[in-house]
């Protein structure tokens, strides 16, 4: 612990800061400070049980005091707390939302828990509201931004007679254990406090929404997945989920970066999952309707489970779950599914697998093998969709959701493929097809697929081709439009 800038005179030899505050640390983890004087001893200042404990000599040296530690209010025979630091700035009172960096081991000195594993980013909760243990909002109580204080809280006021695991399954906090916190405080928000405390809050309520819809979209995948496969997948890859067009891409945390929580459960294959994301704000409502699962057993090739405790926001799900919960989870899986399928999109392809089927012209032969791989799927998703708009979600058993849910998979699966197959056909074939028809049409859904619009007529004047095509540009704003006629481009436009 010898650090250069020595002090001299000190009566255990020629040492430095770090040895100094290694020694008040030790001084305040073993409460040896006492009521007294404070003398002066080479350690910093301390009272005469601590001096009688360590046989330290008394002489004064030339030290730059530390200050000292100071009890603050205490519940007797529960939760002791000992400021190491007093902190300056606002102080934490119930209802300010509070945000500290904290390090928690057991009493033989074993860490369970810190920031740093956090990416040293502060757990920020309501003091004396719900989702953090008893003792460890008991010990915050009082402290004040830039304080520091060391805190230990009886197993009653912290995990009482439950184990504690971490990712992995190992137990890093026995049942009935003392716990003890290294805490500080980094900040207090007082509610209709500073325009700063406001904009931090708004930042960390987005962030959380932000979580929150993460998860939600990753549960659609899921289920998705599971459709698909007849299991849900061991861990949340890409390739698990993306390369199969069950999402555009993995979420990860606003913050942090990093992948949610994820583990596969049951016994071999994954009859189930158990998915959770960290909020920010631990009052969050959506906390009060989360799972709070954990401790299941995971399926092979998933990392171990993880626990679900507040401020964690989880969700599980099981394919063999038929309680309410588990049924208003499908439903609303099934509804957002109907929106992702996109309705326009079917109606659309229905059509153009009508028009080349019907064509009377010839060399189309991209066309043709696009309505012989796809157009019986094509054509049936959209019959089955028109039948589920009339479809009551609330009337239906967790079977019939999860084979409506089933159906709607088998288009979003092949999605990018059938755009990708489309795509490929080109301009020229697509127009032949247009000039094929004896009716006039407005094939919007070409340009839909590439993302703009292209529209093409036959069999009508050039103005009244004109007025069409603005038109619907008009309709759809958003989108750029081309628009062609007798294969000549006659108006353009920019979304």
């Amino acid at each position: 612990l010898t650090t250069s800038g020595v002090y001299s005179g000190s009566v255990s030899g020629h040492v430095g800061p770090a040895t100094v505050q290694a020694i008040q640390k030790w001084q305040s983890s073993h409460s040896l400070v006492s009521s007294g004087d404070p003398d002066s001893t080479g350690y910093g200042y301390v009272g005469p049980l601590t001096r009688d404990k360590m046989h330290c000599a008394t002489t004064p040296v030339a030290v730059n005091p530390p200050v000292s530690p100071v009890a603050v209010p205490q519940t007797p025979g529960q939760v002791q707390s000992q400021d190491v630091t007093i902190g300056t700035g606002k102080e934490a009172v119930p209802g300010t939302t509070v945000s500290i960096l904290y390090v928690g081991k057991l009493p033989d000195g074993t860490i369970f828990d810190s920031s740093a594993s956090h990416g040293n980013q502060p757990l920020t909760f309501s003091l004396g509201g719900q989702g953090i243990i008893p003792g460890f909002q008991i010990g915050v109580n009082g402290m004040k931004e830039g304080g520091e204080r060391i805190v230990t809280i009886p197993s009653a006021q912290g995990y009482g007679s439950q184990d504690v695991s971490d990712g992995n399954g190992k137990v890093i906090i026995p049942a009935n254990s003392t716990l003890v916190f290294d805490i500080k405080l980094v900040s207090v928000s007082v509610g209709g406090g500073s325009v700063l405390d406001s904009l931090e809050q708004a930042r960390m309520k987005g962030r959380d929404a932000r979580r929150v819809a993460d998860i939600k979209q990753l549960q659609l995948a899921l289920e998705l997945y599971y459709d698909s496969n007849g299991a849900y997948p061991s861990v949340l890859s890409r390739d698990a989920l993306v390369t199969k067009g069950f999402i555009s891409a993995v979420p990860t945390d606003p913050s942090t970066a990093q992948p949610y929580q994820y583990a596969g459960l049951g016994s071999g294959t994954c009859s189930g999952y158990h998915l959770g994301a960290r909020l920010e704000i631990a009052t969050s409502s959506a906390l009060s309707v989360d799972s709070d699962g954990g401790g299941t057993v995971t399926c092979t090739g998933s990392a171990a489970n993880f626990y679900g405790t507040d401020p964690i926001y989880d969700v599980q799900e099981s394919a063999d779950d038929t309680s309410s919960a588990s049924l208003e989870s499908k439903r609303a899986l099934v509804s957002r599914a109907l929106a992702a399928t996109e309705p326009s999109l079917l109606k659309a392809l229905k059509n153009f697998i009508q028009d080349i089927r019907t064509s009377t012209v010839g060399n189309i032969p991209t066309s043709q093998a696009f309505a012989a791989q796809w157009g019986d799927r094509i054509v049936r998703m959209n019959t089955d969709w028109q039948s589920m708009q009339g479809t009551n979600l609330n009337t239906l058993s967790a079977p019939q959701l999860d084979s409506l849910l089933a159906k709607l998979t088998g288009f979003q699966g092949d999605k990018q493929n059938v755009l990708a197959a489309y795509n490929a056909i080109s301009t020229d074939e697509l127009e032949r097809i247009e000039a094929g028809k004896s009716t006039v049409t407005l094939a919007t859904y070409m340009g839909y697929l590439d993302g703009a619009l292209f529209i093409t007529t036959a069999n009508i004047s050039r103005d009244d081709a004109l007025s069409n095509c603005k038109t619907n540009a008009a309709n759809n704003p958003a989108r750029s439009a081309r628009c062609t006629w007798g294969g000549v481009e006659i108006y353009t436009s920019q979304g």
